[in-house]
């Protein structure tokens, strides 16, 4: 092949990726549509139906949210959304159950979200050792005796996860 062969196949690929980004645009929009279509219809349910039904909803809205994150942040809502201490594989695991993809970054996923742990200001998150040695971490809320709170953005999605792995 010669250059003008890679010329053409690069301006075909652009053009295939400009298509696929309008149609993504377009599933984006009729998934916000439906949405709104089944908020407003479970107006219409008794208690016993609505709930699961929304509860259905937020956690599908929230397990876009947390793929559409950076690292550091899906860090930040795991963490936030337990008052568990986890160990960075916990984290990782329940990155992966999220469905966060790790395949943009270099290093594999364990060596981030270690990285990524570490970086987070100690102001939001506490650090100490397990009984083996290994590196355990809690985001802060729990530990300084907050009050009860209202679930947080994240907390139904682990929850979720979590109950459908028992």
């Amino acid at each position: 092949m010669d250059n003008a062969d890679y010329f053409a196949m690069v301006v075909a690929a652009l053009k295939e990726v400009q298509t696929l980004q309008e149609q993504r645009e377009a599933v984006e929009a009729e998934i916000t549509k439906q949405e709104q279509l089944i908020s407003a219809l479970s107006n219409f349910l008794t208690d016993e139906q609505k709930a699961p039904v929304l509860d259905k909803l937020r956690i599908n809205q929230e397990l876009q949210r947390v793929r559409e994150l950076g690292l550091t942040e899906s860090v930040r809502t795991v963490l936030n959304a337990t008052n568990e201490w986890l160990t960075a594989t916990q984290v990782r695991d329940k990155l992966v159950d999220l469905g966060f993809n790790f395949s943009t970054y270099t290093s594999n996923p364990l060596s981030s979200v270690s990285t990524t742990l570490r970086r987070i200001r100690q102001e939001e998150v506490d650090f100490k050792t397990n009984s083996d040695g290994v590196a355990i971490y809690r985001w802060r809320h729990a530990s300084l005796g907050d009050p009860p709170r209202p679930p947080k953005r994240g907390e139904l999605l682990i929850e979720a996860v979590t109950l459908g792995k028992k």
